[in-house]
């Protein structure tokens, strides 16, 4: 401040704030000889100095003084003034994006001055980028971050700040911070020029913006891992020392000093193969134009696509000369090259290709094909039975030719290698065989494709001596015909045919030939049949082999004679005026030749059951079989010599014989009603009978014929089928032969049986049912007459449990009966027919009436109905409930009842209801009677609304509701009881209110609480909740450990409680509320905290709860703790008064530190700076007087330099040190030669010289001497200060009052 200087005026000058008021006089130009002297002097301006903060608005007057009366002063000015706002401190960028990043920043003031009174409302932000744009944003308050949104994509920003008041008062720049936006997302990288197989070149657009940082990473990632490139400042780039034929997957990504941008789509390439090996040649399928080429994949990935093959055909030997070259793509590692030209040489390279391009060829190999198909070879001579020689033509390119031969094929089982010539011979054959040669060419390729087979036989062998025979007894011409036998000749079996000749034995000049072919339908034939020869001569018979190399030799002579000739036309017939029924009679014609006898032959069924010889040409059979089929056969007998049997006769039976004792009679099983069964005898066994003829004469009414056909060989009954029933019959039975064959044969008719009567028919669909109109009182029968004779129908009834027998008779034709019942009781109904004094199968029905139905009544509550009826006519079973609306059931209810509550139901709500009464019927099921169904409504609830749980502790539960719905209060209510359980906690309380607190509960334990109003004269409806105490406090809280701005805290377990939850951490919460504050620990088995960030040197109470989903529960009982002090404030180290010698002593001057009262004493600790383990300390009692402390270090050396430090202390122990200070003491001693009394004196404190090591500090020996004498002195002068200070300081307090 500057003014205007008055004459012989001093000045006062006050300056006022909120938090501080502070008080500053600025003396005149020279000294006055007044108490308001200071030090420097100030003339006509003066400055606050470090006596004002920033940011802060002040109150400033100016008074002129009269020096002779200072307290005569008036008022000269007054001014309004502001020191600056702070520049902040700490600028900081973070969450930097492509286009914003966040500022932060704090502020610079110190703590202690932080009083809520700042003049500065805002912060402007500046931000300048590198391209020359600058921006200024102003936060909204005091807030010190703030998003800057405006930037642009990977560019550079210096930023600053200032703290504002307004467009004039605002604080200096803030430290510069600088960041980089994030570059943008790069395009995917393009493929800049042809692969290698080692390398890719790649290419990308640069991404928007100017940063000075801006890199470029290129990453790749082939299929086994992955790699990256970085720090590339360019937009392209080569990827070397990659591997051949890999496909490489590669991204762009851009970088700079704020961080990496979004990697870029990816883009895949490959290299370009390795060279392939050497190919393999080898022979294939067709060795002359086919060559199999195989190879394997060159070295490097497996990104191959394809191959690429290519051959060409030398001129010479030389691989290298001009040719023509074929292309083929390929995808595998093998491949057949055809359409080659047979005998020629072939070179062949091979290239793998991918997406990238063709690798480099292979090296050349090289193949000859084998020579072409030969021709057939041609026999140049006549064979013999064991060789065969051939001749064929060059081929050409062959260097040698194989000769191949195999009996019948072309499989070539034998070879003949290496021939040189053009023709050769083929020995060692079989004899009588076809051999099919190939011939085959040769050279260094192979062997070529076998000509097609040529075919030549070997001459056959002869064949041996034949067999003659007679055909088969069955062919019928054995006196006609003969058959030859032969075996085929030694050798193989190329035989075209056989030639057989025959002759009669009598007439040798004369030859019959005949050829017989040896396969015939796919079948060697080595014999043959010879017809038309003449019965009973004798004949020569000889066999030779032929093929197509010529004819065999001859074989020996075999001989054979025929049979005699066969009667014929054998003729069976019954005989005239004879026993027909066991006589037949056999006559034939003679056939030509001599003969003696005939043999006779008589069969049943091809078994010869009657033979006779005779010489005449008929003859009778004798003890035949009834009824049996016969035929007969002759032979012709000469000299001994049998012919060939005639054929068969003709067929003829012999008669049946005629049943007797006929009679009928009703069966024992089966429908008497329409069924008689008739019984009969045969007179002589065996007989053959398969059908019997029955006939049957009612009294009134056609007979009935019926054939019985009978498996049986002697048949005594047969049961006759739909009769009439109630009729009277007789029967007669004829036997009849089988047919089959033969025409049948018929016995006479038997005698007639007695008379016999059919049971009358029981009555037909007779059906019992209920009367529609009552069916639990009244049932009906119905039913159809039964078919027949008839006269009366009865009919018999009984019930049961509790009913009488019944009985009634109707007439034949009538078919309706109505009976009146008891309900629920079971009928059976029995129905019999009468015919004459017969009567028929009873007919039965069983039914039963329904139960009587029950009338039902009811009353309602809330939950409720109870209802009720009258037992019901008759007999039951039980009752079924059957709710229809609302929540469908069904309930089941004994005999006896006559009421049922219905429970559980929804309030106010309809309830349409049936009761059944129930039997077991006849077929096991139930059966109901149904009450009207009736429409019941139950009462509306009225039970609290709105349970909530307010609070709860680990001892208290409190609750709140809402009154019933207005429309459910059945009367005044006069409370509420309010019950909780589970057991181990339960009770209940009665309250007019609705809240209440529940007490006396155990800590975490799930409770629940049911709330239910109360009348006057009933309990009304209730509602209830769930809600789980607190866990109780833990217990033994204790502070272990303490510092100046931390304390270690340790608990032990609360109990458990009722379990319902487990503990989920600890709360931890302290005070004094100007640095209270709290923190959760989560669940540990330490059981421990440490507090931070405490003020010093103060008291706190500490409170532990733990935490469960219940929420936190109580407190611990508060436990004391303490900080240590913080650092001596303002310490000075200064020459003591003249009443000390300033060679060993130091005064000590310091204000205590920043905090709490809390302080017991202070550690005063120097030591010589030249040793620094030499250290000396004394304790110094704390006054709460006054904020300045001093005392004086005596008995130290002189002209020596001495360190000092400070710390307080107090129960939870030594504090943090102030800062050590130096100080020097003067020369040489001097004695105290007076005393003066100064401000404060009752503070200074007399110290002793003590040492870690229990040792006075080392000082020069002169020094020495004189503390030997000061030693009674020292204390004597320690006493008198203590007494001085303490007055002197009791009057500077009276005087400045």
């Amino acid at each position: 401040m500057v003014w205007d200087e008055a004459d012989n005026t001093n000045y006062k000058i006050e300056v006022k704030d909120a938090p501080h008021d502070a008080h500053y006089r600025v003396p005149p130009t020279s000294p006055p000889a007044t108490d308001y002297v200071s030090t420097p002097y100030y003339t006509n301006s003066t400055t606050a100095g470090n006596s004002v903060q920033p940011d802060l608005g002040y109150d400033i007057y100016l008074f002129a003084i009269n020096p002779s009366n200072p307290s005569d002063y008036n008022k000269a000015s007054y001014l309004k003034l502001a020191t600056m706002p702070p520049a902040p401190s700490n600028v900081q960028v973070s969450d930097i994006k492509t286009n914003q990043f966040v500022v932060s920043w704090t502020h610079s003031n110190p703590s202690e001055y932080n009083c809520g009174c700042h003049l500065a409302v805002a912060y402007q932000v500046t931000y300048t980028s590198n391209i020359g744009t600058s921006f200024m944003k102003q936060t909204p308050g005091l807030q010190q971050t703030l998003i800057v949104d405006d930037v642009t994509t990977n560019t550079d920003y210096v930023i600053t700040v200032v703290s504002w008041k307004n467009d004039v008062i605002f604080s200096d720049n803030s430290s510069v911070a600088t960041t980089a936006t994030i570059p943008s997302k790069t395009t995917a990288p393009t493929n800049s020029s042809s692969a290698t197989t080692t390398s890719i070149s790649l290419q990308w657009d640069p991404v928007p913006g100017r940063s000075t940082s801006l890199t470029y990473t290129v990453a790749w990632l082939p299929a086994d891992s992955a790699e990256s490139k970085t720090g590339i400042t360019d937009t392209t780039t080569t990827i070397y020392e990659l591997t051949p034929s890999t496909e490489y997957v590669f991204t762009v990504t851009a970088v700079n000093d704020g961080g990496t941008g979004v990697t870029s789509d990816s883009a895949t390439y490959s290299t370009v193969p390795d060279m392939v090996p050497a190919p393999i040649l080898s022979s294939s399928t067709n060795l002359s134009t086919m060559i199999d080429v195989s190879w394997n994949k060159p070295a490097g990935g497996d990104d191959v696509t394809d191959y690429l093959l290519e051959w060409w055909l030398s001129n010479s030997e030389d691989v290298n000369s001009d040719t023509e070259i074929h292309l083929h793509e390929i995808d595998s590692y093998n491949y057949v090259i055809d359409g080659l030209t047979p005998g020629k040489r072939y070179g062949v390279k091979i290239s793998a290709r991918n997406s990238a391009g063709t690798g480099q060829s292979s090296p050349e190999s090289s193949y000859t094909t084998a020579p072409g198909k030969s021709n057939p070879p041609t026999n140049t001579s006549s064979s013999t039975t064991t060789s065969i020689s051939i001749a064929w033509d060059p081929v050409d390119g062959a260097t040698s030719y194989t000769v191949a031969w195999s009996p019948h094929s072309d499989d070539g089982s034998f070879h003949k290698a290496n021939i040189r010539d053009l023709d050769t011979t083929v020995d060692g054959l079989t004899p009588n065989t076809l051999y099919v040669i190939t011939l085959s060419a040769v050279n260094s390729g192979g062997s070529g494709a076998p000509s097609n087979g040529a075919t030549f036989s070997t001459v056959p062998q002869y064949v041996g001596l034949p067999s003659v025979s007679a055909p088969s007894e069955d062919s019928g011409s054995r006196s006609t015909t003969m058959t030859v036998h032969w075996s085929k000749p030694n050798g193989g079996d190329d035989v075209i045919d056989y030639v057989v000749e025959w002759w009669l034995s009598s007439e040798n000049n004369s030859t019959s030939t005949y050829h017989v072919e040896p396969h015939l339908s796919g079948v060697e034939q080595y014999n043959s049949s010879i017809e038309s020869l003449t019965p009973g001569e004798r004949y020569d018979v000889r066999v030779r082999a032929r093929n197509s190399a010529g004819t065999g030799e001859t074989s020996s002579n075999a001989y054979h004679r025929t049979d005699p000739a066969t009667p014929f036309h054998p003729i069976l017939t019954q005989p005239v005026d004879d026993d027909i029924t066991t006589r037949l009679l056999i006559s034939w014609s003679v056939p030509e030749g001599k003969l003696d006898s005939y043999e006779v032959n008589l069969y049943v069924q091809d078994v010869p059951v009657f033979t006779h010889t005779t010489s005449y040409k008929s003859v009778l059979a004798d003890s035949l079989i009834p009824g049996e089929m016969y035929r007969a056969s002759v032979t012709a007998i000469s000299e001994g010599l049998f012919g060939a049997a005639s054929d068969k006769s003709n067929v003829q039976r012999t008669d049946p014989p005629t049943p007797m004792k006929v009679s009928l009679i009703q069966p024992s099983s089966g429908d008497i009603t329409k069924q008689l069964e008739v019984k009969w005898g045969m007179p002589v066994t065996p007989f053959q009978v398969t059908k019997y003829i029955i006939t049957l004469k009612p009294f009134s009414g056609m007979d009935i014929t019926i054939q019985y056909s009978s498996d049986d060989a002697t048949p005594i009954s047969y049961l006759v089928d739909n009769l009439v029933p109630g009729e009277s019959y007789s029967a007669t039975v004829q036997a009849v032969s089988p047919s089959d064959g033969a025409p049948a044969t018929f016995s006479e008719t038997s005698a007639t049986s007695f008379n016999q009567r059919t049971a009358p028919a029981p009555v037909t669909n007779l059906a019992v049912s209920q009367n529609m109109n009552k069916p639990e009182y009244q049932l009906e029968l119905n039913w159809l007459s039964p078919a027949g004779v008839g006269n009366v129908v009865m009919i018999q009834y009984h019930g049961t449990p509790n009913a009488m027998n019944e009985s009634a008779n109707v007439n034949f034709f009538d078919t309706f009966l109505s009976v009146s019942v008891i309900p629920g009781n079971n009928y059976t109904f029995t129905v019999i027919v009468q015919s004459g004094e017969m009567l028929s199968e009873p007919v039965m029905e069983t039914i039963n009436s329904k139960p009587a139905w029950p009338k039902m009544a009811a009353e309602s509550e809330i939950y409720e109905l109870a209802l009720n009826w009258d037992l019901p006519d008759g007999n039951i079973e039980g009752y079924l409930l059957e709710i229809l609306s609302g929540n469908f059931m069904n309930i089941e209810l004994p005999v006896n009842s006559t009421s049922y509550t219905m429970t559980k139901l929804s309030p106010e709500t309809n309830y349409t209801i049936v009761l059944y009464s129930w039997i077991t019927n006849i077929s096991g099921d139930i059966e109901k009677s149904a009450s009207i169904p009736t429409t019941y409504q139950t009462l509306p609830s009225d039970k609290p609304t709105s349970i909530m749980v307010t609070s709860t502790t680990s001892a208290t539960i409190s609750v709140s509701w809402s009154p019933p719905a207005p429309g459910s209060i059945r009367s005044a209510i006069v409370g509420y009881l309010v019950s909780w359980s589970p057991s181990h906690g339960c009770g209940s309380n009665m309250v007019d209110s609705t809240s209440t607190q529940i007490t006396g509960l155990m800590p975490n334990t799930v409770y629940k609480v049911t709330i239910s109003t109360r009348y006057e004269d009933k309990a009304g409806d209730f509602d209830e909740t769930t809600a789980i105490t607190c866990f109780a406090p833990p217990t033994t809280v204790t502070t272990t450990d303490s510092s100046a701005s931390t304390i270690d805290v340790s608990w032990t377990t609360p109990d458990v409680g009722g379990g319902a939850t487990k503990c989920d951490g600890y709360f931890v919460s302290w005070s004094p509320a100007h640095n209270a504050g709290y923190k959760e620990v989560a669940m540990n088995s330490t059981l421990y905290t440490k507090i931070a960030e405490l003020q010093s040197n103060m008291r706190y109470n500490i409170l532990v709860s733990a935490q469960s989903r219940a929420g936190n529960g109580m407190p611990s009982s508060p436990t004391l703790g303490i900080t240590a002090p913080g650092s001596p404030r303002k310490v000075k180290l200064n020459k003591a008064d003249e009443v000390y010698d300033p060679a060993s002593t130091i005064q000590v001057e310091w204000n205590k530190p920043d905090g709490g009262d809390d302080i017991d004493n202070y550690l005063v600790e120097w030591w010589p700076s030249f040793n620094q383990s030499f250290v000396s300390f004394a304790s110094v009692i704390h006054s709460n007087d006054d904020n300045v402390h001093k005392c004086i270090i005596i008995d130290l050396t002189g002209e020596t330099t001495y360190k000092v430090q400070i710390k307080a202390q107090n129960s939870a122990g030594t504090g943090l040190p102030s800062v050590i200070l130096s100080y020097k003491t003067e020369g040489n001693a001097t004695f105290i030669t007076k005393s003066r009394i100064s401000r404060s004196a009752s503070q200074f404190v007399p110290f002793e010289d003590k040492s870690q090591h229990g040792e006075i500090l080392n000082a020069s020996s002169e020094q020495q001497k004189h503390l030997i004498g000061f030693a009674v002195i020292g204390v004597v002068i320690c006493a008198a200060i203590v007494i001085i200070f303490v007055g002197s300081h009791y009057r500077q307090q009276q005087k400045e009052k």
